[in-house]
C-alpha cells in the first residue's frame, strides 16, 4: 500500500514538473530553436520576391562566403571581440563578487553601484557613453585635456571604435555576471575558508584550491552565457557606429542584419547567421570540455 502511494507520488511530481515547464519549453521552441531551424532551411534557398516563390540553391550561398573579404573582415572583427570582451567581463565579475561577498554596510552600497548599469536600458547606455565619448563635446576628452593628454577620436577612428564598443560591453556586463558568481560564492560553505584560514593558507592559494574549484559550475555558466551573448551583439554596432568607420565594428550580427534589411539579400542574411551560430556552438562546447570538474 504504501509503495503504491509512492509510486502515485511520483506520478504526480512527473506531471507537476511536466505542466510548470511547458511554457518555458513552449517559449524555447518558439523563439530559439524554430529560428535556428529557420536559418538554417532558408540559407538553402534563394528568395525570388518578384516571381514569388524560393530557389532551392543548396550550399552555394556558403560557398560564396568562403570568398566574400566583407564576411572574413566581420568574422575576424568578432572573433577579437568575443576573444577581448569576454575574458575581461568574467575576471572583472570575479574579482567585484570576491570582494563584496560578506555582507555589510559597505559592500551592500558597493553592490548597488555596480548593478546600476543594469538597470540601465540597452539604447540609453549607448547614447550615454556615445555623448561622454564624443572626439569634439565628449566628457572623456574634456577629462583627458585636464591630464594633458590630446583628445581621442574614438567611435570616428578605424583603430579605436571596436574598443569603444568593448568598453560599452564591458560596462555594461560585470555586474550583471557578477550576481551569478556572487551566488555561486555565497553557497560555497563559510568553514571551508575558516579552516584555511586556521590551517595558515594565503589568500591566493584559498582562492586557487577552495574558491575556483567549488565556483566551477556557476563559471562554466556565466562563461557559456557570456560568450553566446557577446556573439549576439548588435544594439550597440547600430546605433553608434553602423560597422564603421571603415568597417572596424562590423560584426556579425550587423553584417546579417544589413545583408537581410539593407541588401534585401535574405539567403546570404540567413547563411551568416547560421555560421554565427555554429561557430557559437564550437566555442561554447570547447568551454565547456576545458571547464569541467575533473573528478
Amino acid at each position: 500500500m504504501a509503495l503504491r502511494r509512492l509510486h502515485g507520488n511520483d506520478a504526480e511530481t512527473r506531471i507537476a514538473i511536466v505542466v510548470f515547464l511547458a511554457p518555458a519549453m513552449a517559449l524555447l521552441l518558439v523563439f530559439k530553436v524554430y529560428p535556428i531551424i529557420l536559418s538554417l532551411v532558408g540559407s538553402l534557398f534563394a528568395h525570388s520576391y518578384l516571381k514569388g516563390r524560393q530557389i532551392f540553391v543548396g550550399l552555394e550561398f556558403y560557398g560564396k562566403l568562403l570568398q566574400d573579404r566583407i564576411f572574413f573582415q566581420s568574422l575576424r572583427g568578432t572573433l577579437v571581440f568575443v576573444a577581448i570582451t569576454t575574458p575581461v567581463q568574467i575576471f572583472l565579475a570575479l574579482m567585484l563578487s570576491l570582494g563584496v561577498r560578506r555582507s555589510t554596510n559597505v559592500t551592500g552600497v558597493f553592490r548597488s553601484i555596480f548593478l546600476i548599469p543594469i538597470a540601465i536600458a540597452l539604447a540609453v547606455s549607448c547614447i550615454i557613453w556615445a555623448i561622454m565619448l564624443n572626439p569634439n563635446q565628449g566628457i572623456v576628452n574634456s577629462f583627458l585635456g585636464f591630464l594633458g593628454i590630446p583628445a581621442q577620436p574614438f567611435f570616428t577612428s578605424p583603430r579605436q571604435s571596436l574598443f569603444g564598443i568593448i568598453i560599452i560591453c564591458i560596462w555594461k556586463g560585470v555586474g550583471y555576471w557578477m550576481m551569478f558568481l556572487l551566488t555561486g560564492l555565497q553557497a560555497i560553505p563559510e568553514q571551508l575558508f575558516e579552516a584555511a584560514r586556521i590551517d595558515g593558507a594565503k589568500k591566493l592559494a584559498t582562492l586557487w584550491h577552495i574558491t575556483l574549484p567549488l565556483l566551477l559550475r556557476p563559471l562554466t555558466f556565466v562563461f557559456v552565457a557570456d560568450t553566446t551573448s557577446n556573439f549576439l551583439l548588435f544594439a550597440p554596432v547600430y546605433m553608434i557606429t553602423n560597422g564603421g568607420p571603415q568597417m572596424s565594428t562590423n560584426l556579425l550580427m550587423y553584417e546579417a542584419f544589413k545583408a537581410g534589411f539593407i541588401h534585401v539579400d535574405i539567403g546570404r542574411s540567413y547563411s551568416i547567421v547560421t555560421l554565427l551560430i555554429a561557430i557559437t556552438f564550437a566555442i561554447v562546447f570547447l568551454e565547456m570540455r576545458l571547464l569541467r570538474p575533473r573528478h
